[in-house]
């Protein structure tokens, strides 16, 4: 179990007052609010783009919040499916991979099985991300996530933009990876999928715990 403590930030007007919340050490941790709730903005607490002094995160007797950005090996999806619109989806794939010090050897029949799982065909390597749609670049991004062999899973919206196929085939993939790979995983929503394997939930509301 990692425990996150001390979150109090504010933006504007709005204010993100957490003491204390948990993580599950296997599986996933849901995280559900509607819209303007703060996951958003929790999410980039964790991940270290915003920044709170009082803030902890302990986890593994290390405490994350004093890691960097590289330190924290966090597999992240962002909401909309964030990709590098110049690269290719290979190239996007190739520069999670690079950034972990992993060879193409090692990552390339992970890439097949993804492209497979997801029901992707292997001439979407050759695509700039800019031009594919907003589906393919969220199943793009999990990919890119999975790929660097992270340490921790922080998915924000990860299937936002997936039709109900689409969808079930990436929560498939989503819960055989934590399962197998033994990656704790934070999901943050404001829509649960019947078929994700939750092994806790968490609902915010207003920049509070409820």
């Amino acid at each position: 179990m990692s425990v996150v403590k001390n979150i109090n930030y504010k933006v504007g007007n709005f204010e993100l007052n957490i003491p204390r919340f948990e993580i599950v050490n296997k599986g996933i941790t849901l995280l559900v609010g509607e819209s303007g709730s703060g996951k958003s903005t929790l999410v980039d607490l964790l991940v270290g783009f915003r920044s709170c002094r009082e803030m902890s995160w302990q986890w593994n007797e290390l405490n994350y919040s004093d890691l960097s950005i590289e330190e924290k090996q966090i597999g992240l999806v962002l909401q909309g499916g964030f990709v590098f619109p110049h690269l290719t989806f290979k190239e996007c794939v190739s520069f999670a991979a690079t950034a972990r010090k992993r060879k193409e050897s090692e990552w390339g029949p992970e890439l097949n099985n993804y492209l497979q799982a997801l029901h992707l065909q292997p001439s979407i390597l050759k695509q700039k991300s800019s031009k594919l749609s907003g589906g393919e670049r969220q199943r793009l991004a999990l990919i890119c996530a999975f790929i660097g062999q992270p340490k921790f899973l922080l998915l924000d919206e990860p299937f936002s933009a997936l039709d109900h196929e689409n969808k079930e085939r990436s929560v498939k993939l989503l819960n055989n990876f934590t399962e197998v790979h033994g990656v704790p995983a934070l999901v943050i929503t404001h829509n649960q999928s019947s078929s994700l394997k939750v092994s806790s939930r968490i609902e915010i509301s207003h920049g509070k715990l409820v």
